[in-house]
């Protein structure tokens, strides 16, 4: 009995990893390649068109224009750009936040100007959301909670949606 149960388990490992290896692998080159930093990024992100980055360093956030390797204006510095482990732009590349997982800070794409900040309170930052015109901010917290930010209106609004972790949030290309 205990035999057969073995070989039944045995038999399942195998052919689930037989039915994984059948696949091609796409290999291409890069089509760029530079170093942002000296530094070890703590974290990064890309617009959807790979045209800029946004880059987190030990205390530094830079946002860099990847077709001309510079960088777009004078990176942030200071307590708000330390730890930084989320980021990302809006799809119109006019506007991109950066979080420590307490705070969420949005900017200007076109100056880094600082058009917002927002405290998490109590709550600690899973996962960032911004709409395509980033106008709105979804964030979801370990607390089941989920906040949206209106970036025009400085509002937020809190919605209690699970009783376990938000790990991930996501909005609809209309917002």
């Amino acid at each position: 009995m205990r035999f057969c149960i073995l070989t039944l388990v045995l038999i399942g490992i195998l052919s689930a990893l037989v039915g994984c290896s059948g696949e091609p692998v796409f290999e291409a080159p890069s089509t760029s390649q530079f170093r942002h930093t000296q530094e070890i990024v703590e974290s990064a992100a890309l617009s959807n068109d790979g045209q800029l980055s946004v880059v987190s360093e030990q205390g530094k956030v830079c946002v860099w224009d990847n077709k001309i390797s510079k960088i777009l204006f004078s990176c942030i510095s200071g307590d708000d750009a330390k730890h930084i482990e989320l980021l990302g732009f809006s799809d119109d590349k006019t506007k991109f936040y950066i979080s420590n997982r307490m705070s969420v800070h949005l900017f200007s794409v076109v100056n880094g100007q600082l058009l917002g900040s927002w405290s998490t309170g109590k709550n600690i930052a899973r996962d960032i959301a911004i709409s395509a015109n980033g106008q709105l901010i979804v964030v979801g917290y370990r607390s089941g909670e989920a906040d949206v930010i209106n970036s025009l209106t400085k509002q937020n609004t809190l919605f209690q949606v699970h009783r376990l972790d938000i790990n991930s949030v996501a909005l609809s290309a209309d917002g």
